[in-house]
């Protein structure tokens, strides 16, 4: 295992390129996925309610974004709803500026931007799961 700090795009598509699985929260920084080798697997870990309450919205994100780009990526996705694997982040501790948001997109961002706490035994299960399958 290697942690990666994104901001420097030649090194991000280094390390990409030679990634086997690439492990993160749901969100735009998953779109580094781009980058790695045909049949990597991506990891989304997803925050409490967003891949359950709201699953609609995102599970066929990266799978369609592979597709449109033709880009074969092996797509996880781990929903973290235990009541204690969570934390709420900024958003959701304050009400929307914006009142053009309706209720459903509000639970959405609110959920989106929770904080996740990754158990280690968690993780190990789902990596396991993830070379059980193999790249293809």
């Amino acid at each position: 295992c290697k942690v990666h700090r994104f901001g420097d795009l030649s090194a991000d598509v280094h390390v990409m390129s030679g990634a086997d699985v690439l492990v993160g929260i749901h969100g735009a920084g998953l779109a580094n996925s781009l980058f790695m080798r045909e049949g990597a697997a991506l990891l989304e870990v997803r925050p409490f309610e967003f891949g359950t309450k709201y699953r609609s919205l995102v599970d066929n994100w990266w799978p369609k974004i592979c597709f449109l780009n033709d880009h074969r990526l092996r797509c996880w996705f781990a929903n973290i709803d235990e009541p204690d694997a969570w934390r709420p982040g900024v958003f959701e501790s304050t009400e929307p500026s914006n009142s053009t948001f309706d209720a459903v997109h509000v639970g959405e961002l609110r959920s989106r931007d929770r904080h996740v706490h990754l158990r280690p035994a968690w993780l190990l299960h789902m990596l396991k799961q993830i070379v059980a399958v193999g790249p293809d």
